[in-house]
């Protein structure tokens, strides 16, 4: 079943000036969306209250017959917040909140088919919430070790392990670059994580984004197009530091 954008371009221009009115500090009208060949997902932020309370909308469909198993990630938790699944549909539809603080929304939605389980996944960010590039980077390694091991090259467990270890020199990366104690110094650990990020991690899940073929571990497109844009998000948090 097709996602149905609840959302019309009226009525984003209404949140907006609702919100515009109520004086929230720190909530807007925000929305994300995304749809590839697992299923499309949209959340939208809503204000509630002239106090800044918000509610999240979320809007979930997978393209599979079995149904589907949905979760919510608050601010770069590796445990959800909320989950649902459902045996009967392919949908789902569902606000969460109020919320008064700032938070990043990460939903993921899977289908429940054993033979060939599809995955989707987007963020949301409403506040002054700024992404950390290191929960960034153990979501991504999270992921990787979800992942089933027929999307990857042989032998899968070592190239797993591998991807996160490198995930986690970048951060070591990260580290330097914020204890650092001028702006150059900083910018050349940043410049190292990028370049690892870009020539080392990313190269190993890109060619269907447009890279090399022969060199990736991560040889499923679907998959590649789970993975590859977290590392591509977490290139442009880190270019924003600099």
């Amino acid at each position: 079943m097709q996602l149905t954008h609840i959302l019309t371009k009226t009525g984003a221009y209404l949140a907006i000036c609702f919100l515009l009115i109520a004086g929230s500090s720190n909530t807007w009208a925000e929305t994300e969306y995304i749809e590839d060949n697992c299923g499309s997902l949209s959340m939208t932020s809503f204000a509630t209250s002239v106090d800044g309370e918000y509610i999240v909308d979320i809007q979930g469909a997978i393209h599979g017959n079995w149904g589907y198993m949905a979760y919510v990630y608050l601010d770069g938790a590796t445990n959800y917040s909320y989950n649902w699944n459902s045996y009967f549909s392919n949908s789902l539809t569902i606000p969460i909140g109020p919320y008064s603080e700032a938070h990043l929304f990460k939903l993921v939605i899977r289908d429940n088919d054993p033979h060939n389980i599809c995955t989707i996944s987007l963020e949301l960010a409403v506040g002054d919430t700024e992404k950390d590039p290191v929960e960034l980077s153990n979501n991504i390694c999270s992921t990787i070790h979800e992942l089933a091991d027929s999307t990857f090259k042989k032998p899968a467990a070592q190239r797993k392990h591998a991807l996160c270890n490198k995930l986690a020199a970048v951060s070591v990366l990260v580290g330097y670059a914020v204890d650092a104690g001028d702006p150059y110094t900083s910018n050349l650990f940043y410049t190292d994580a990028i370049a690892k990020l870009t020539n080392d991690i990313g190269a190993k899940m890109d060619g269907s984004f447009g890279g090399q073929q022969k060199n990736d571990w991560i040889i499923d497109a679907d998959t590649q197009a789970i993975v590859h844009p977290m590392v591509h998000e977490l290139i442009e948090v880190l270019q924003s530091r600099m």
